[in-house]
């Protein structure tokens, strides 16, 4: 029993101390510490285009690649590249999801 006891408690402890990133699946180009930073900005691309978590998602396994989340990535990658690369002066972002798509799916083009 003691032995059982000891068990649970080592895999009780190594699940709670695992940092929460370790614990994200498919997580591939973001880098959050806790589940809840994970949301919010979710929360936030989510009302940048506009659209429900379901666009991106598989809402039964989350972690399934889709059409729409593999271009997300490529997104993610496109606007840090630019706020590192291009916007490196400036001491906030310049560049979100928000700069280009102003709440909608497509991004919002304008013709010169």
């Amino acid at each position: 029993m003691k032995q059982i006891l000891i068990f649970l408690l080592i895999g009780l402890l190594t699940t709670t101390l695992m940092p929460a990133k370790d614990k994200f699946k498919n997580l591939q180009v973001l880098d959050f510490e806790t589940e809840k930073e994970l949301k919010a900005y979710m929360k936030g691309m989510a009302n940048n285009l506009g659209v429900k978590c379901v666009f991106c998602h598989d809402m039964n396994d989350k972690s399934i690649d889709t059409k729409h989340k593999k271009i997300a990535r490529g997104m993610i990658k496109m606007t840090a590249n630019l706020n590192e690369e291009v916007f490196s002066w400036a001491e906030e972002t310049k560049v979100t999801c928000w700069t280009c798509h102003r709440g909608e799916k497509e991004p919002q083009i304008t013709q010169p």
